[in-house]
């Protein structure tokens, strides 16, 4: 029998129970878009539940308005992830499962502070400011500021979230728009590059050409952080003699392209930007849409999946990668700053159940140490970052517990590095993450691999994306992710004391890194109650040049070459 809607009813108000796991109630966030992560769970026989449906509905009040927003979100295998964008001050919140509800409450209100990021939408001179997309999506500027808006949000709640997983409290970078209600969402800005000249020039070009522009503009601050789009990439593979098989011949075939970022400006194309949603309740279906992108006519940034949900969450990922070195991140050997960000779908959807064919185009990367190919949109501010050689592992402290003042021995894990042509893979019952299959590696062994892959699922919380340590403790002190009150004053001292071959700090060394040239992270150190002195005379013989990379508690960061 099919029930009709007047049929349904719903189960006992005590057949279900509902859990939030990630976040609780009374909980208070800087930013406005909450991923709440949970499970439903039976009391009674499954036989119960006469809904047809697995959705669970969730009611949100906020103290400006009465009336609740009401959305519907899927539940997987008695799972559930759901986004609530909350308004200032106080959020009541209601899960509502099968006649079974739960309530609470989230408090949100933007840090004190100057500092923030400012979503960009570019258009070139006598461009019309559209983006290319199929004639069924929605290309005008505003569906572009609509989409932009909405994938900032996504970065700033994921960034925040992988912070708590590591450890720490859950911060991140604030909107302009948070501070400001009346500012845009998404600025528009008419440069003076001609469209033509912009489509002839590199990305390294193009983002010196629009950091330069934008910072001499009305919305040039030392305060503000641009996260920029550029109207015009154009796909054309018709400008190569043959159809792109590899990242790099895509690349090679897209007009204006770029994925760049470091100092005050991320810079991207917008040629994937058409498999964004611009609505909250989009977002889980387009993560999860396998229909395949037609290469002869778009590009297919999936990293190799060939979906346009795997476009959308390679690309968004690589925003967030980006974003990153804006804040001073560097390359890691895994996680976020890796290639970790193309499963970002995982952090926000679950992959339908019983379903092979779906999971299957929704199988997921996991970020090898080491890579034939440069990493893809994976680029630091003046090259792209190749990782075609073994990785040194961490350095161990030798001291036992906290002190002022650290000495620091190198020693190395065999069990850390891998030889230029390896790759880890993993494989769990649910293959829920697997490598780039346009890579030729063989795994290092299956012990490492099992050992590193529960620490990867560990620290990620089962979504193969997570900071690493050195990366989350970095933003932990990063003073675009705390309020001014904690900001450095100019009686703080952070510096290289020549005399003692050491770094000095007045407030406390939290974290410091070894980089090689290309912004890779060799080594790292971190020290939960800070140090007052780093001696740089380590057991450290890197090949060519390198970069010690030191923040204090208080967001003071010194970067200081190692010869």
């Amino acid at each position: 029998m099919v029930l009709t809607h007047s049929d349904r009813t719903s189960c006992g108000a005590d057949a279900h129970s509902i859990t939030v796991t990630n976040i609780k109630s009374g909980d208070a966030l800087c930013y406005p878009l909450c991923l709440l992560k949970g499970h439903v769970s039976m009391r009674n026989q499954p036989s119960a539940c006469r809904w047809p449906e697995a959705k669970l509905q969730m009611r949100q009040y906020s103290s400006h308005d009465k009336r609740p927003t009401v959305t519907n979100w899927p539940v997987v295998n008695c799972e559930f992830k759901s986004l609530a964008h909350l308004s200032t001050g106080n959020n009541h919140i209601i899960l509502e499962y099968c006649g079974t509800t739960t309530e609470f409450m989230l408090t949100y209100h933007p840090r004190n502070t100057s500092f923030h990021v400012i979503p960009v939408y570019i258009i070139c001179k006598n461009h019309d400011g559209q983006f290319q997309a199929p004639a069924s999506e929605d290309n005008t500027v505003q569906s572009a500021c609509q989409r932009i808006t909405l994938g900032t949000r996504l970065i700033q709640c994921l960034m925040a979230e992988k912070l708590k997983e590591a450890g720490f409290e859950r911060k991140t970078f604030q909107i302009e728009q948070d501070l400001n209600p009346s500012s845009p969402e998404c600025h528009v800005f008419h440069s003076q590059l001609d469209v033509e000249q912009a489509r002839k020039m590199k990305g390294i070009e193009l983002w010196e050409y629009f950091g330069r522009e934008l910072m001499m503009s009305s919305l040039g601050r030392q305060d503000r952080k641009f996260l920029a789009f550029l109207s015009c990439t154009r796909y054309n593979p018709k400008s190569i003699d043959k159809f792109p098989s590899t990242h790099d011949e895509m690349i090679a075939c897209t007009e204006a392209y770029v994925a760049l970022g470091g100092g005050g400006l991320a810079l991207f194309g917008s040629a994937c930007l058409h498999t964004w949603a611009s609505r909250i309740e989009e977002v889980i279906p387009r993560l999860l849409n396998i229909n395949k992108v037609d290469a002869q006519h778009f590009m297919d940034d999936s990293c190799y999946r060939g979906t346009y949900g795997g476009c959308y969450a390679t690309t968004l990922g690589s925003v967030c990668h980006e974003l990153g070195h804006t804040f001073d991140l560097g390359h890691s050997s895994e996680g976020i700053m890796a290639r970790g960000f193309d499963n970002l779908d995982l952090v926000f959807a679950l992959p339908p159940q019983n379903n092979n064919h779906l999971r299957g185009n929704s199988r997921n990367v996991i970020s090898p140490v080491c890579k034939e190919e440069p990493q893809h949109s994976t680029v630091s501010l003046s090259k792209i970052l190749n990782v075609s050689y073994s990785v040194a592992s961490p350095m161990k402290r030798i001291c036992s517990r906290p002190r002022r003042e650290c000495v620091l021995q190198s020693s190395y894990d065999s069990s850390d590095s891998c030889s230029s042509h390896s790759s880890e893979v993993m494989q769990d019952d649910s293959e829920l993450c697997r490598n780039d299959p346009g890579e030729a590696c063989s795994a290092i062994s299956e012990d490492h691999s099992v050992i590193t892959n529960a620490r990867r699922l560990s620290k990620s919380n089962g979504d193969c994306t997570f900071w690493t340590k050195s990366c989350a403790t970095l933003l932990n002190h990063h003073r675009w992710f705390n309020s001014e009150k904690f900001a450095n004053s100019s009686h703080d001292v952070l510096l290289f004391d020549p005399d003692r071959n050491s770094i000095i700090s007045s407030c406390g060394i939290c974290v410091a890194e070894v980089r090689d040239d290309s912004g890779l992270i060799l080594l790292s150190y971190e020290f939960s109650d800070g140090v007052d002195s780093l001696p740089l005379s380590m057991e450290l013989k890197p090949e060519g040049s390198c970069l010690i990379v030191v923040e204090d508690t208080v967001g003071n960061i010194l970067k200081h070459s190692l010869v």
